[in-house]
């Protein structure tokens, strides 16, 4: 042990565990003056009653006459102290205050001599072993970093080459999964990667609607849905999606990105795709992380639906309603997956406009002026707001009399009121008669207007009881 050395010095490189060439390392100055060159850099360690005291970065100096142990990296590499005596040294642990390690030291130098006790029982701490298979059969098949581990506490020795061969016994049972990373392509242009995939409800809509399919650009992560009754129907919404991107965009799809289901790994898909020149790749099975963006888009697009049918106190036979709506409002907003840039601005190259956006399920009065029967009929009635048409430039409202959907420019909201939450009288509605609500919404699931008894029947008057008849006119008798 030395108080004055730097570091630890050694002329003999085979008593350390692992030693690396480093040639930059400059020489070590002796008592005398002179430089004593340093051929190697290593690490060692001294074995304790309780465990294993490291020796980090030990310099190979091969002219040095006397291993040295500098008693401040000594003290900080091991968390101890030194203390000294005329009889030799003891190394304490610094928290516990322990004894780790004590050494008689009877000549003029503090030499490190351990003295380690037998054990009480027998006890196999350092083997001469080289086979470090054995040592991991014998271990219950731990991993290589908790072997390197027990060799670097003094405890094993083996050969560390021998850790590169392959268990069989630990591919068979304790087998996982390969890590995944981040994909590396780089995407430039629109639908040049389309992720798709399908969602089952729980819950049938109104209209008998199980299924919706996805469709999400990667370019600018802008999504399509597109609700479906049986799965086969995929094909054709997949035909609609790709004509639109064909006559709206003047491109086509160059790679479709989906799950192995039979929905899409089917005859009449596969042809198609390879008649359009469309590269499809299937994520293998039971490996939905290779589908993660259509997967992360359905769990953001589901999330979305149960909050809003939640605000509205809706059904969730209202979920394909609320599907459109998600939609619509995910498409404008920032996006992480795009560096929290819009999807509708990336895609369009125009800004979004959210003037037109209202609180889905609220209360709104759409103007019925043209369909009024009559000039004495009302202007408006009561509705519950069910999102934005694709095909009509207004709103779609739901009359919660006659269970029709009006669709209106010329709406009225109150969104701080909810009718499915309470019921909403109105007196006397009037809906246009233009288009109906599907069989799907029947008129008993929602929320019953309570009517208006009629007013009892006047009683008749009596009719006035008829004039008395005329006197009789006597006729005049001359005398």
């Amino acid at each position: 042990m030395d108080t004055g050395a730097t570091n630890h010095v050694t002329a003999d490189q085979g008593t350390l565990r692992s030693v690396f060439n480093t040639r930059a390392y400059p020489p070590v100055k002796v008592g005398n003056g002179s430089y004593a060159p340093v051929t190697n850099l290593g690490n060692g360690s001294i074995p304790s009653q309780s465990r294993a005291l490291s020796l980090q970065n030990v310099l190979v100096c091969p002219s040095i006459i006397k291993n040295l142990i500098s008693v401040r990296r000594f003290s900080i590499d091991n968390k101890c102290s030194v203390e000294f005596d005329p009889c030799g040294f003891v190394v304490k642990d610094l928290k516990t205050r322990t004894p780790l390690l004590q050494c008689d030291s009877p000549g003029p130098l503090y030499a490190v001599t351990p003295s380690i006790k037998p054990p009480p029982s027998p006890q196999a701490l350092i083997t001469s072993s080289t086979n470090g298979v054995v040592w991991h059969r014998r271990l219950g098949h731990p991993g290589n970093t908790v072997l390197q581990s027990l060799a670097s506490y003094g405890f094993l020795s083996f050969n560390k080459t021998d850790m590169t061969t392959l268990c069989h016994a630990c591919q068979t049972g304790k087998n996982v999964r390969l890590p995944f990373t981040s994909s590396s392509s780089i995407i430039t242009k629109p639908f040049e990667i389309v992720h798709s995939d399908i969602w089952t409800s729980p819950v049938s809509s109104f209209g008998g609607i199980k299924f919706y399919v996805i469709f999400v650009d990667q370019f600018s992560n802008y999504v399509w849905a597109y609700p479906l009754r049986r799965k086969s129907e995929n094909f054709s919404k997949y035909l609609h999606f790709s004509a639109l991107v064909r006559n709206q965009f003047r491109c086509s799809i160059k790679s479709f990105q989906c799950d192995n289901g039979g929905e899409y790994n089917n005859r009449l898909f596969l042809s198609h795709l390879a008649a359009e020149g469309t590269q499809i790749r299937f994520s293998c099975p039971y490996t939905s992380q290779q589908n993660g963006r259509a997967e992360r888009m359905l769990l953001t697009i589901n999330n979305l639906i149960r909050a809003i049918l939640f605000q509205a106190h809706m059904k969730p036979e209202f979920w394909v309603e609320a599907l459109h709506t998600a939609v619509h409002i995910l498409n404008l907003l920032p996006s992480s997956s795009i560096s929290n840039e819009i999807p509708f601005t990336k895609l369009f190259s125009k800004p979004a406009s959210y003037d037109h956006l209202r609180v889905f399920g609220c209360l709104c009065y759409p103007n019925l002026f043209p369909q009024s029967q009559h000039k004495l009929a009302p202007r408006s009635t009561a509705c519950v707001f069910l999102g934005y048409p694709t095909d009509h430039g207004g709103y779609r409202c739901l009359d919660l009399v006659t269970k029709k959907i009006i669709f209106s420019r010329h709406v009225r909201f109150d969104e701080n009121l909810f009718p499915f939450q309470s019921a909403i009288v109105s007196s006397s509605p009037v809906v246009s008669p233009i288009i109906d609500v599907p069989p799907s919404i029947p008129r008993t699931d929602l929320i019953p207007v309570p009517e208006t008894p009629p007013p009892p029947p006047l009683e008749a008057t009596p009719p006035p009881p008829p004039p008395p008849p005329p006197l009789p006119k006597h006729s005049m008798v001359t005398v």
